[in-house]
């Protein structure tokens, strides 16, 4: 006769004890249980308190293999968003967000390209990405969408990419499009209207109300 089935999950109890008692208990249950991301979670938490970051990135990569969908869990994401920062960890890191962390990996290199006070180089390494094919693979449409906005350079590229913008954008695109709505900041002395051309039709306006 077949053996019984092990239970696939740790107990609520046994998870949150180990997780009070450290690394040790929680690897402990991790072998018990091998299936329980919550138990490799709660390992990649202490991981990044005592700046074992290459560890906890290994941990996380160990919990998407278990479960690709890990990949949405906020956890996820604010332990790789410790380490794309810490020297140690910075290329594995990048080796998760550009592969199994999908599109949400996408939107966390997007964040790190252009948020203040992300390391220089980081910063560098993360915009390179957004104009690579693998951005283009793994991306969503919306996301798609805003790097081609905030990398066009001129009101016409800007234009052509308004009918994409009101069928797949967000509110990340909208807060864009609402900024072309200020009639000035270009020339030399800021006082002329970057994005003339926007204005000739209702094409902009369409867009923003679309996304509302």
């Amino acid at each position: 006769s077949a053996a019984p089935e092990e239970k696939a999950l740790a107990g609520d109890d046994e998870l949150s004890a180990a997780k009070k008692s450290g690394i040790p208990a929680l690897s402990e249950l991790a072998q018990r249980y091998p299936k329980d991301v919550r138990v490799l979670l709660g390992i990649a938490k202490h991981e990044v308190a005592d700046k074992k970051h290459t560890d906890a990135v290994g941990t996380i990569g160990k919990a998407l293999s278990v479960d690709p969908s890990v990949n949405e869990n906020p956890e996820v994401a604010s332990t790789l968003w410790t380490t794309a920062q810490a020297k140690d960890s910075t290329d594995a890191t990048f080796a998760l967000l550009e592969g199994p962390m999908g599109s949400r990996g996408a939107d966390m290199l997007h964040d790190l390209a252009t948020t203040q006070g992300v390391r220089r180089d980081v910063k560098q390494r993360a915009d390179r990405w957004l104009g690579s094919e693998a951005f283009q693979r793994s991306s969503t449409p919306a996301l798609n969408v805003l790097v081609a906005l905030e990398k066009a350079q001129s009101c016409k590229q800007r234009y052509a990419l308004l009918l994409r913008a009101k069928n797949q954008g967000d509110e990340r695109v909208l807060a864009m499009l609402k900024s072309y709505d200020s009639k000035s900041g270009c020339g030399k002395k800021g006082n002329e209207d970057c994005n003339e051309c926007l204005r000739a039709d209702a094409r902009l306006g369409e867009a923003i109300e679309a996304i509302q």
